[in-house]
């Protein structure tokens, strides 16, 4: 489970945060998200999507100067 990278966002919608993994395996996953989220009694409940196509790689917004 070496291989992992997160950015958390605090954000007003139906749950209060968003954390985007990325990971190489499934296995990965299952392993840091027991870690994460099964393991902390102050996590009520998570859900998971899965990703099947990257459609925008960043988060810059391109400004006309």
């Amino acid at each position: 489970m070496s291989n992992h990278f997160y950015n958390p966002y605090y954000v007003a919608a139906e749950c209060d945060f968003i954390l985007v993994l990325t990971v190489a395996t499934i296995a990965d996953y299952e392993l840091l998200t027991r870690k994460l989220f099964f393991d902390n009694p102050n996590i009520k409940r998570f859900r998971t999507f899965v990703v099947m196509e990257s459609v925008k790689a960043s988060l810059a917004v391109p400004l006309a100067s």
